[in-house]
């Protein structure tokens, strides 16, 4: 037990650290893009990613939740891998061809048309990686993934640094992300033929059969409700905001804020990619030994995400600012109120045990409950409130 304890911290702080540095990048780069294109176009940036991040979260349906379970506890689970990553790609790519469609039909300006595809094709490539990914964390391969995301950092800030003292067009800042995110998939794809010895041509196989996907979605509905109440409670803030006619200014002042609250939560993020397989993996052959691994990690992690949260209220004004400027001094209230969500990681932690333990049912309703709730509720009260309740 020891042995396999030893082996979980030393991947969960290689990952952190890489995951860690590679989030910094992705700061870094969301301060020149902020700098450079504005609130406004930020906000309007933020929002289509909202948009498509929650439409794609209906059709993966829980995939990548669902294999990381399967892939850790059935040896023939390979063959569901095969169906659900080249159904994932085969829907991206319907996706796309909608979305391109539906600039025909509703045109829009250069910068907007630029906005929407890097939303698009930005969610979806992610999409993709994780779901191609669940076979690199069940094979014990979180390094190269984490390594992988660390090389992406990298590039993408000596892209962006380059193209702003080259004075390139904003666009080329926003486009850049798109295309880096697809990059990632092939890098996944060759290092599953080449380590694992998968077939990729059943991976990018077409495969749109209603049948099959009715089979896939059976398997995973419960995966699938909990990823998408997840989503839309993670991503409603700027829709919820568009339709009660805020300005997109405010979008990208909340936005800010929740950067900041994203680097901290990584952590937890971070660790359960590598303890998850495990748990579901020790649960199918000793819950003995899963019962102490889990009280094990438990601990450490709630008394990292608690230091976080304190450094995080203490010094929300200052980090504001010094990441983005005196512009975003109303961001500051949404940074004290997001830092107690800082938490939250440690409460996903408890909801993967459950799942690993095959009682998923319990947290789709707790989640039905809290994440139902949440739109409603900003909905009511952000008439009246103001976007403070958001926070």
């Amino acid at each position: 037990m020891a042995s396999a304890l030893s082996k979980i911290f030393k991947d969960s702080i290689h990952v952190v650290v890489t995951q860690g540095f590679t989030y910094l990048t992705s700061a870094i780069w969301g301060v020149l893009l902020i700098r450079w294109i504005g609130p406004d176009t930020f906000g309007s940036y933020i929002y289509y990613t909202s948009l498509f991040s929650i439409i794609i979260s209906v059709f993966q349906f829980g995939t990548i939740a669902f294999l990381s379970k399967e892939l850790n506890t059935r040896e023939t689970a390979v063959s569901d891998f095969y169906v659900h990553s080249s159904l994932q790609i085969s829907i991206a790519l319907v996706l796309f061809a909608l979305s391109i469609l539906y600039l025909f039909v509703n045109p829009l300006d250069n910068m907007a048309i630029v906005i929407y595809l890097s939303s698009f094709l930005i969610t979806s490539g992610d999409n993709i990686s994780n779901v191609l990914t669940t076979y690199n964390f069940s094979k014990s391969d979180a390094k190269f993934v984490a390594n992988t995301s660390m090389l992406r950092g990298v590039v993408l800030i000596i892209l962006g640094f380059l193209l702003f003292f080259l004075k390139a067009p904003p666009y080329f800042i926003i486009a850049v992300p798109a295309i880096i995110s697809w990059l990632r998939v092939l890098f996944y794809l060759n290092r599953l033929k080449n380590k694992f010895n998968l077939e990729i041509k059943k991976i990018l196989a077409f495969n749109l059969k209603i049948k099959g996907m009715f089979h896939v979605y059976k398997e995973s509905w419960v995966f699938g409700c909990l990823t998408i109440l997840t989503t839309i409670a993670a991503y409603c803030d700027p829709l919820i905001l568009k339709n009660l006619n805020f300005r997109e200014h405010d979008f990208g002042v909340i936005a800010a804020a929740s950067r900041l609250r994203g680097l901290v939560s990584l952590t937890g993020g971070a660790i359960l990619n590598v303890i998850f397989p495990k748990l579901a993996q020790d649960y199918s052959r000793s819950p003995r030994r899963f019962s102490y691994l889990f009280i094990s990690i438990f601990k450490p992690i709630f008394l990292i995400n608690l230091a976080m949260c304190s450094v995080l209220i203490l010094f929300s004004d200052n980090l504001i600012i010094l990441m983005f400027g005196n512009r975003f001094q109303e961001a500051i209230p949404f940074m004290l109120l997001f830092s107690i969500g800082t938490l939250t990681p440690v409460l996903t932690l408890l909801s993967s045990a459950v799942i690993a333990t095959r009682m998923e049912k319990k947290i789709l309703i707790s989640n039905l409950i809290i994440n139902g709730l949440n739109p409603i509720l900003k909905l009511f009260f952000i008439p009246f409130v103001g976007t403070i309740f958001i926070g």
